[in-house]
């Protein structure tokens, strides 16, 4: 088995075939850098537009709670306004009957 000498002309072809390759990497992670800051200001982009589109929801929606809200605190106002008032005649019908009924006796001697 033969050894092959490595020769000062031998070593320099090496070099410059490192060198190229050497050269070729840079340029694929120089644009491999330049394709991720692309996606990254894609995503940040992206992010504050829905970012936007949530709040923009969220206060919309906010909004038609507080409207069903307020109507649905007009009624229960209203039920309680008309609760009130049947126990305001339940009170009535009662001293009625309390004033009958000590009528009745009365009248009765009793």
């Amino acid at each position: 088995m033969t050894r092959d000498n490595w020769t000062g002309e031998r070593l320099d072809d090496l070099n410059d075939r490192v060198r190229v390759i050497d050269d070729r990497m840079a340029d694929g992670f120089h644009r491999m850098d330049e394709e991720f800051k692309s996606v990254r200001e894609e995503v940040v982009a992206q992010g504050k537009e829905l970012r936007r589109e949530l709040r923009a929801e969220t206060q919309s929606l906010a909004a038609e709670m507080n409207t069903r809200f307020s109507a649905v605190d007009a009624r229960f106002d209203a039920l309680n306004a008309r609760i009130d008032s049947l126990g305001h005649k339940l009170l009535y019908v009662c001293v009625g009957y309390a004033g009958i009924l000590v009528t009745a006796l009365i009248a009765t001697g009793g």
